[in-house]
């Protein structure tokens, strides 16, 4: 029995980096049952001067085989909001999927995370355990690995430690960022419910929920994600401005405060 995976990718100003993954995501095997990109109307009614809404790019010349199972949804801004829609919209198509993946639009998902994924399930969600253990997984997530532009892992000290240190981090505090690619199963999400409609801190607040009531592994591939803020901003700034957020979330800010701060200190075509 093929393990039937619903991919759901949030976007926003994301065009070049969701072209990338697309065609990736083409090329896997087996084929993916769902590819749902998520965006919202907002987006494309409120860009600034000369930015095309990824959704409406996306009209299609990417190459993609006819038979390759995209979809594209607008519904409400912010991206936990996408996240759900998504998720709603998979688990409303006829052929209800086994398993959701939420990557975000720079993720890099290779052949050998994607085959790991249907080993650690290999005949039907809730049937696979791990180390022993007699529980079913319920989901889980990657590990976290920065790449070029290219979808390559990143050579260099520098690079190799920071990927390290999260995946250090990940570990020790129970606590992967959405970026690791969440997977979990349908019935798993029904049990512990939606991301809410968070624009920022919306993996942080669902983790900490699911992690209770569920049982979610750390797979060993890694996934790829852009080094592009990293490079830009610098390693040591942009983990601190990333640590700054999440402190400011655990004293109370609000996700559309924190949501407000970001963009107004982000670049364009950069993503939280």
């Amino acid at each position: 029995m093929t393990l039937r995976v619903a991919i759901i990718i949030p976007v926003h100003r994301d065009q070049v980096q969701l072209r990338a993954l697309l065609i990736r995501l083409a090329r896997l095997t087996p084929t993916p049952d769902q590819v749902i990109v998520a965006g919202s109307a907002l987006d494309q009614a409120s860009e600034p001067s000369g930015f095309t809404s990824p959704l409406s790019s996306l009209d299609w010349d990417l190459e993609l085989p006819a038979t390759f199972p995209l979809r594209k949804i607008v519904g409400p801004a912010g991206r936990g909001a996408q996240l759900d829609a998504g998720a709603a919209a998979a688990l409303g198509h006829e052929t209800e999927p086994d398993l959701l993946l939420f990557l975000h639009a720079d993720s890099v998902m290779t052949q050998k995370a994607w085959e790991l994924l249907h080993h650690l399930l290999p005949t039907g969600v809730g049937s696979s355990s791990l180390n022993g253990s007699s529980r079913p997984v319920d989901g889980g997530h990657f590990r976290w690995q920065l790449v070029d532009e290219a979808g390559e892992p990143l050579r260099g000290w520098r690079p190799q430690l920071w990927s390290l240190l999260v995946n250090w981090r990940s570990r020790l505090a129970s606590l992967p960022y959405g970026d690791q690619g969440y997977f979990i199963t349908a019935a798993a999400w029904r049990r512990v419910g939606p991301f809410g409609d968070l624009p920022l801190m919306e993996d942080v607040a669902w983790w900490r929920r699911v992690r209770t009531q569920a049982r979610m592994v750390a797979l060993s591939a890694p996934l790829g994600t852009s080094a592009r803020r990293f490079q830009r901003h610098g390693y040591l700034s942009t983990t601190v401005r990333n640590v700054w957020y999440l402190v400011l979330y655990r004293f109370g800010v609000s996700p559309r405060e924190l949501h407000r701060r970001y963009y107004a200190t982000t670049a364009p075509q950069e993503k939280p």
